[in-house]
This record gives C-alpha cells, structure tokens and sequence, in this order.
C-alpha cells in the first residue's frame, strides 16, 4: 500500500492506493494469492504532441517547415492500470481536493443568489457529507484501470464563466470499476468529474510546463507538499523505462 499525501493535516485520511489482488480475484493454480500480490501493477503512459493546428499526418510531414507549424500542445494521453489500482479514501481526498486550487468559476457563480445559497449550504454539511460518503465507501472498492486526457477548446464564444480567455484544456475521464460489498461489479466508464472537483490541466505546453499548469483553476501551492507527494509517488515505483 502506497499513501499519497494530499493533505498537509496529517490527521486527516490520506489518499492510498495499491495493486494487491483481492480475496475473491481469480488466482491460477500455479500461483498463490501471496505471489500474486507481489507483482504489482504494470502503469503504462501514452502521450501525443503535436502543433495547435495541425493533423496528425500534417505533424509528422518532415517537409513542412518549423516556422510554419503552431504552439505545441498535448493533443492525447492516457495512463493504462494492469491491473487496475485499487484506490482507498477516495471520498475524503476528493472532498479535500478543492482545498488545493482556487477554481476560477466559482467565485462568479456565488454571486448567483441560488447557486450561493446551494453552496453555502452544502459547505456547512460539508462535515456530515464526508462521514456519509466515507461510510458508503466502506462497502464499495474504488478500482482505477484507465485515466485519459482529450484536449478541449472552452470559450470559443468569448469569455469563459471565470473571465478567462478561451484556450485549450485537457479533459480528464476515468475508466474501472467499483467493487460493492466486495463481489458485485459496478463498471465506470470515461466518467468524468465537475472541475471544480478536479480541474482541468492546460493543454498548451507553455502553459503545462509552468507553476500554474491548470486552466480551470489556480494552484493553492501552500497547501501542497510537493516534496512529500513527490518522494510519496517515486518510492512507489519499482521500475520504469521510456520510449519515444
């Protein structure tokens, strides 16, 4: 088991997630559950670069000159689970989750009366929604096989919700499983979270590669442990290698 820590309050549940295979998975006759759980998970990423404005067959024409191609940006990723990662204290970490950056739309949609009112309301059950959440929890395992980023082009009209311009973002979904009472399958699939949950990264790598890489959102940097989140996600890996 490998703990993230998210969360600077190291009283609070910290995000964990580990490959061990569960009591009801279907192990072969030459192997049992022990060395099953050793193996591990295998992470595959897959990341395609390309220039703003050009096809895939346009980017990798050698005849076309540089000064003629666009920005670059990530024009598709995905993160392969095998087997899918089992995820644990997910309801608190995603709760905790907005603690972390300052969403860009929010402070205008609480100007709204309404959508003010529902906010304010929900944040004081904030604490009762997470006992709840976490209760349900306890009786489905969340189970990670696939994390995809499509680029997206948000405020094409003029300006976006939050006043920013309109630009390239990536969309995060997710593809797995949900476990109920440890044998009935529940299959996600490229679901995809409100960004005020999780914001939605740039897509431009001038903007990606930066401090600040989220277009949705602003980071809230004094409340990230980089470094321990860093060593946290480092000593979790066994072995890796690259190709391009």
């Amino acid at each position: 088991r490998h703990i993230i820590p998210l969360d600077k309050d190291e009283r609070r549940p910290q995000f964990w997630f580990d490959s061990q295979t569960n009591k009801n998975d279907i192990v072969s006759a030459t192997e049992n559950a022990a060395d099953a759980t050793k193996k591990g998970c295998k992470v595959s990423a897959n990341i395609t670069v390309g220039s703003e404005r050009f096809t895939r067959e346009e980017d990798l024409d050698t005849t076309r000159h540089t000064l003629s191609r666009s920005r670059p940006m990530v024009k598709g990723a995905d993160l392969i689970f095998d087997p899918p990662l089992r995820l644990g204290n997910v309801a608190p970490t995603l709760l905790h989750f907005p603690n972390l950056f300052e969403d860009r739309a929010l402070p205008k949609l609480r100007r709204m009366q309404v959508v003010g009112f529902i906010i304010e309301f929900l944040a004081s059950l904030w604490f009762l929604l997470e006992k709840i959440l976490w209760m349900v929890e306890r009786n489905c395992q969340v189970h990670l096989g696939k994390v995809t980023a499509t680029p997206v082009y948000r405020g094409s009209g003029g300006l976006l919700v939050g006043g920013t311009t309109p630009q390239w973002r990536l969309a995060l979904s997710f593809t797995g499983h949900v476990l109920l009472f440890d044998w009935i399958p529940i299959p996600f699939i490229s679901f995809q979270l409100p960004t005020f949950i999780i914001p939605q990264p740039h897509a431009l790598l001038e903007y990606l590669m930066t401090k600040q890489p989220l277009a949705s959102a602003k980071l809230r940097r004094e409340n990230i442990s980089d470094e321990k989140i860093a060593v946290a996600a480092l000593n979790a890996l066994d072995s890796w290698s690259t190709n391009i």
